[in-house]
């Protein structure tokens, strides 16, 4: 029975009830806990229960804190009610032994066992590594967890992953090691959680624990082969996925990545090829990080020609953004630009810069004309690197067509500096158009090379600079733009 006054009837077969002016009253009690001396970490975590008589069976008349902070009751009778302790208030966990209140109510009754619950922070398991820190949602990952404050007796250890179970093979006092489960529900992210006898290990680092999916496990596309994109097909990632691009795609007719995640695999070279890719919902395209850039080639290239179909708004060869992200960080190049340290003749293998820099052999890059003519710019590979006083030695895959200048001249008092520019083409993170050989012409030099002069006449217009391809296909485009017209953001595209 519930606390508080009944009445008193009773019925008698074939007679009737009695009369029901007479009660009997229920008075709640308190009376101690099971372990007597409940203690915890300063997460909490233990269950407890809690002995007495009169407890209401309606949990939601209840009302039970431990130090200060209610608790759910996960278990209730008229003589025990369990609850799980919760994580101490800084407030009360002032010192690293700490004691605190159980209180009871219900109505105006509130029963209290003073300083009934020890909190020690020196018992409270601390987790410092999780690896690997991913699974797949099909399960069946071995991961290892270390730490300190853990037990070697394995029943007193579980371990969830957004709520999923990792069921533990063994355990000492600093290491779990434990196996996936499969999840099913990919909207839940409660995070790890770990607990040794009961008590949730602490997580200082907020050490992650993420589910995502290799594009190459028949798990990302329900469990059958047949269903791994393949190319001209339509993929789709949708919200509480996360894929780690492990392959090279085949051409994709569209990537629609809605709500979902797609992150290059940092282990490998990797190219998503598609005609279209739209990013909406909070979906993302991540190609490393401003802290961990990706390392190996990470390329985004679009595909298609100005016969291809086009997306109303967006256009073809298009990378398009409706309230998304996209990031792509790659290795820092130093320097981008720099000048010729010393003047170099037609015929020369090797160009000096007055400067250290991280270019590697193989490396493209462009030295600029030091004449009027832009048909003197050329383009060279890196075949050498020597360092050495200051400055770098650059050996070239094919010798200067062009004489190139680096010098200082003093003009009136004026020093002034000339010298041919040097790019460094080369990243190892990009975004760009396919090139669809049959759309390609060979264009001949013009006959008199082009004369910049304004009054000058021109012989043509193709060609102008020297022989070339000519082509009438087009690079590839990123565009962003706000998810609604009531969000005050400009549209904002590039073209590659």
């Amino acid at each position: 029975a519930n606390p508080g006054e009944h009445s008193v009837v009773i019925y008698v077969d074939g007679l009737g009830f009695s009369n029901s002016d007479q009660a009997i009253n229920y008075t709640m009690t308190l009376t101690g806990t099971t372990p007597t001396s409940p203690s915890a970490g300063s997460l909490g975590g233990p269950t407890v229960q809690l002995a007495g008589t009169g407890f209401d069976s309606d949990v939601t008349a209840l009302t039970v804190t431990v130090c200060g902070v209610e608790v759910a009751v996960t278990r209730n009778s008229f003589q025990e009610l369990e609850v799980i302790l919760p994580a101490c208030p800084a407030t009360v966990c002032t010192q690293s032994v700490s004691t605190c209140d159980i209180e009871v109510s219900h109505g105006n009754t509130t029963l209290t066992l003073t300083d009934k619950v020890t909190f020690n922070s020196d018992d409270t398991p601390s987790i410092t590594n999780i690896d690997p820190d991913n699974a797949g949602t099909g399960g069946g990952k071995s991961i290892t967890i270390t730490g300190t404050g853990f037990t070697a007796t394995t029943s007193d250890v579980s371990v969830m992953f957004d709520s999923v179970v990792c069921t533990v093979d063994s355990a000492t006092v600093t290491q779990i090691i434990c196996t996936t489960a499969a999840k099913i529900d990919l909207s839940n992210k409660d995070g790890v959680a770990v607990r040794i006898s009961n008590s949730l290990a602490l997580n200082p680092d907020m050490k992650p624990m993420t589910y995502m999916d290799k594009w190459s496990s028949k798990f990302t596309w329900g469990g059958e082969e047949e269903n791994i994109p393949v190319a001209g097909d339509l993929a789709g990632i949708v919200e509480g996925q996360i894929i780690y691009l492990d392959i090279n795609t085949p051409i994709l007719k569209a990537l629609v990545i809605n709500g979902g995640h797609i992150v290059f695999d940092d282990n490998q070279d990797v190219k998503l090829m598609a005609e279209y890719i739209l990013i909406l919902n909070g979906g993302s395209l991540t190609i490393g990080t401003e802290d961990v850039p990706y390392t190996h080639q990470g390329i985004v290239e679009m595909h298609g020609n100005q016969q291809s179909t086009e997306l109303p708004m967006y256009g073809a060869k298009t990378l398009a953004v409706r309230n998304g992200t996209v990031e792509m960080h790659g290795v820092e190049v130093t320097p981008k630009w720099t000048e010729l340290g010393e003047s170099a003749e037609a015929g020369a293998t090797t160009i000096v810069v007055n400067m250290e820099t991280n270019w590697k052999v193989g490396d493209e890059i462009a030295l600029s004309s030091s004449s009027f003519s832009p048909s003197e710019n050329e383009d060279f590979t890196i075949t050498t690197i020597n360092y050495a006083d200051g400055k770098t030695t650059l050996g070239l895959g094919s010798a200067l067509k062009y004489n190139h200048i680096s010098l200082t001249q003093t003009i009136r008092g004026v020093e002034i500096r000339t010298a041919a520019k040097i790019g460094h083409l080369t990243r190892n993170v990009k975004m760009q158009g396919n090139v669809n050989e049959d759309h390609l012409e060979e264009v001949d030099a013009c006959p008199q090379e082009f004369d910049p002069d304004q009054f000058a006449g021109q012989t043509c217009f193709m060609g102008r600079y020297g022989a070339a391809l000519d082509s009438d296909q087009f690079g590839s485009q990123l565009m962003f733009h706000a998810a609604s017209m009531e969000i005050e953001r400009s549209t904002a595209g590039w073209r590659m």
